[in-house]
């Protein structure tokens, strides 16, 4: 027997006070999943986040009654040429009610399909007009969703929208505070009487907190020759490795080219 909507608003309560205390985007899912099961029958349950740098969107979590083996990263452009892009870049529902019949989206519904989903919902997560994401239910059977289960199902995302956004923002602040801190023990760093390579050794030390990496050289480059000198070197670790510090000619090293275009 299915909740009828009354019985569905005052469990999206109940399920606004069960994921509110969660600290993590794992615990977060499950949790949402596990409250959510009480309410709703899927077979699965997934968060897709937003990296806007990279102007993707990455799977993040599955959840529900059924396990999926995510074996390796699975990641689709923010473009409406797939349904999670398009979901994400229309900010609107998308229903596809059987991938057996679905024609759109080949590579996407093939892989749907090799995991047995037969019906699909994708709803945007969307919090203070910070598109986050997607929130993805998945059913082994075909599934006709009547109005007022889609209705609270879209409350569902709205709720699960703003605890998605307060956990990223508390992260990217965390990080932030952490980049001040390393800045703040550079500067200290550079005004120390130190060799070029201790110093350089010292900075990449404290630069590693917030950037990992197994070493750091400073080249400058002689404008009369045109040649780049190797002016310090650390490797992580303290790793000690023979290096040939011959100059060489800047067109011929990637620092070089980084030098004329001014780019990484």
């Amino acid at each position: 027997m299915r909740p009828n909507e009354s019985e569905l608003y005052a469990a999206l309560i109940e399920l606004a006070q069960s994921i509110s205390g969660q600290v993590d985007l794992d615990s977060l899912c499950s949790g949402l999943a596990k409250s959510l099961q009480r309410i709703v029958d899927f077979d699965y349950l997934a968060l897709v986040l937003h990296d806007a740098a990279r102007r993707q969107m990455w799977l993040r979590s599955v959840n529900g009654k059924q396990q999926m083996a995510v074996t390796e990263p699975w990641v689709l452009p923010a473009e409406p040429g797939n349904p999670v892009g398009w979901v994400w870049f229309n900010q609107q529902p998308l229903i596809i009610p059987s991938t057996e019949q679905e024609t759109q989206w080949p590579e996407f519904i093939q892989r749907i399909r090799h995991e047995g989903i037969r019906t699909i919902v994708m709803l945007p997560l969307t919090s203070c007009d910070h598109r986050r994401g997607i929130l993805g239910f998945g059913w082994q059977s075909l599934r006709e969703l009547p109005p007022a289960e889609l209705r609270f199902l879209n409350r569902v995302a709205s709720e699960f929208a703003v605890a998605v956004d307060t956990h990223l923002t508390r992260q990217e602040l965390v990080r932030e505070r952490e980049r001040l801190r390393v800045l703040f023990e550079i500067t200290d760093t550079l005004v120390s009487k130190l060799s070029w390579d201790e110093l350089l050794g010292a900075v990449s030390t404290v630069l590693a907190k917030v950037l990992p990496h197994e070493g750091a050289a400073i080249t400058v480059l002689d404008k009369v020759t045109g040649k780049l000198h190797l002016h310090a070197l650390h490797i992580a670790n303290n790793v000690w490795l023979e290096i040939d510090r011959t100059p060489l000619p800047a067109a011929d090293l990637p620092a070089g080219r980084a030098l004329e275009t001014g780019q990484r």
